[in-house]
């Protein structure tokens, strides 16, 4: 089970939500190959360097949010969504690791709450086919949205 450690402050709401996002996928979404390496991060690593981990993949794009203020007072409510791609050579492995987020981040949706992440809700993509640096890699884009409301 992933240490969710902080409440979502909207003062620092990107940040947070982000870093909440991450601890659960981080702490829970098993490495199809057991690399023991980094390979979840906010954005596609550089292909040449050497601490390059690899296929599969998984980047948690920063976040967008659209915000309203409440009839009932001076609440706002913040549609909170983030782009989760997962890049792997293996149809396969698309399938799976896409699975499993979307497994960790319902199996945790209740901690996510307590952190202030609400309405947990996905959209997804086709997977799609391309070429990387001479590699064929298939690419699958999990959109994951939340509510967060403050006052």
């Amino acid at each position: 089970m992933p240490s969710i450690s902080m409440t979502v402050n909207s003062n620092t709401l990107y940040t947070d939500a982000w870093n909440e996002i991450y601890a659960v996928i981080n702490g829970s979404v098993t490495d199809p190959l057991n690399r023991g390496k980094k390979w979840i991060m906010s954005a596609f690593p550089d292909y040449g360097a050497r601490d390059f981990p690899g296929y599969p993949i998984i980047t948690i794009s920063s976040l967008a949010a659209t915000s309203n203020l409440l009839t009932f007072g001076k609440m706002k409510q913040n549609e909170i969504s983030s782009d989760i791609k997962i890049y792997a050579k293996m149809m396969s492995h698309i399938d799976s690791i896409s699975s499993d987020v979307q497994n960790q981040l319902k199996i945790n949706a209740g901690s996510l709450e307590m952190a202030g992440l609400y309405n947990l809700n996905f959209r997804s993509d086709k997977a799609s086919t391309v070429i990387l640096n001479k590699d064929k890699v298939h690419i699958k884009n999990l959109i994951v949205i939340f509510d967060y409301v403050h006052l």
